[in-house]
């Protein structure tokens, strides 16, 4: 069996590389025990986290990095947890990122949030609101979703 992890960094990378068709900014790309790293010509880098599941493991992995991007699948218990524990991911600082992906998703593919960002430009009482209406694009996983893309894939 294909391992979860491995399967979003994959996605991952391909997205990254698509992404940077045009604009050509990606210096190189190093896998890491950790994740990926992706660095820029403009001497930007970013570690990028796989979290299969978003728990208190993937807020430690992700902590202490200048920059961070945890990449998760968009399950109903992973906007769960972002939304409870948003002031911890709020706290990663203003360049972490958390990208949910459904490359099966009938519309879109992913969606990406920068919780410190978000923070500043939305009121508190409107966060989870706000939160609802940046995912509502893409279609949930469910846990058999997920074990067939990553055995389809591995």
């Amino acid at each position: 069996m294909a391992d979860r992890g491995e399967y979003l960094i994959a996605w991952l990378a391909e997205f990254l590389k698509n992404k940077d068709l045009i604009q050509r900014r990606i210096a190189r790309m190093e896998r890491l025990d950790a994740g990926l790293r992706v660095e820029r010509k403009d001497g930007t880098a970013v570690v990028y986290v796989p979290a299969p599941k978003l728990d208190e493991d993937a807020l430690a992995k992700a902590g202490g990095k200048a920059a961070v991007g945890i990449i998760t699948f968009n399950t109903s218990a992973n906007i769960a947890f972002l939304k409870k524990r948003w002031d911890a991911f709020a706290s990663l600082g203003r360049h972490a990122q958390i990208i949910f992906i459904n490359p099966a998703s009938t519309r879109e593919m992913r969606w990406i949030i920068f919780p410190a960002t978000q923070s500043m430009l939305t009121k508190e009482k409107a966060l989870l609101t706000s939160i609802d209406a940046i995912r509502a694009g893409v279609d949930e996983l469910t846990e058999a979703d997920i074990q067939k893309l990553v055995e389809d894939h591995g």
